[in-house]
């Protein structure tokens, strides 16, 4: 009789340890935090355009979180010689930084407007080609990279990848991004919902989980090197 795969899910010994590693690297990853930067960055874009925009900053995102999942470890130790209680203690100072800056000083950006998708808002005069090669461009860089991976998810799924493996990190990497793309296919909605308040508290939340990581990253360390 075959066993539910339901059951070997909740089953698994390390499902605890697989859902906070997704958690953690979503919370930096924080889609739902920055959407009032997103919908700033490409207020004048319509519905359609911003969608296609989110997803290509989303495969571009997902497809450095994967490289640096799968070559990581052969980058730090061929170029740089570091090893993994190094990287953790780095990566712990680099995502309290990062968490702290983000409590203290949250981003700004002019409020986010929503543009129709049969609005001709945000097509203005430009050549076509000319303003698609801008919204790639916007999509690419700042979107998927800083904003949306940056140092710290970059340092995060490498140190889940060297303690749990290439595969393991990369199937966290997916479901984070899975949910990354629906938060960002629906981003105008879910601002309209939540509102600018709402978005607000939510990315400060996520920065609070973020400093935590990085205490846990420095604390971890320290117990392997002195304990």
């Amino acid at each position: 009789m075959h066993t539910p795969l339901a059951v070997m899910v909740f089953a698994w010994p390390g499902l605890n340890q697989f859902i906070q590693d997704t958690v953690g690297l979503f919370a930096i990853l924080n889609p739902l935090g920055n959407l009032p930067i997103f919908l700033g960055l490409t207020r004048e874009a319509t519905v359609r355009q911003r969608r296609r925009m989110f997803r290509l900053a989303t495969i571009t995102g997902a497809s450095i979180v994967a490289c640096m999942a799968i070559a990581g470890q052969f980058i730090l130790d061929n170029f740089f010689q570091v090893s993994t209680d190094e990287l953790r203690f780095g990566g712990g100072l680099l995502l309290i930084a990062i968490g702290a800056l983000g409590i203290i000083h949250p981003e700004t950006t002019r409020p986010a407007t929503i543009v129709s998708a049969d609005s001709p808002e945000g097509e203005g005069t430009q050549n076509h080609h000319a303003l698609h090669d801008t919204h790639t461009r916007l999509a690419i860089s700042p979107i998927a990279s800083p904003l949306l991976v940056g140092p710290g998810s970059i340092v995060v799924v490498m140190l889940i990848a060297q303690q749990s493996g290439p595969l393991y990190a990369l199937l966290v990497a997916v479901l984070c991004f899975a949910a990354v793309a629906v938060i960002l296919h629906w981003a105008h909605w879910g601002y309209k919902l939540m509102g600018p308040i709402g978005t607000m508290a939510i990315g400060r939340v996520m920065h609070i989980f973020i400093v935590a990581i990085g205490v846990h990253f420095i604390f971890s360390s320290i117990r392997t090197v002195f304990l």
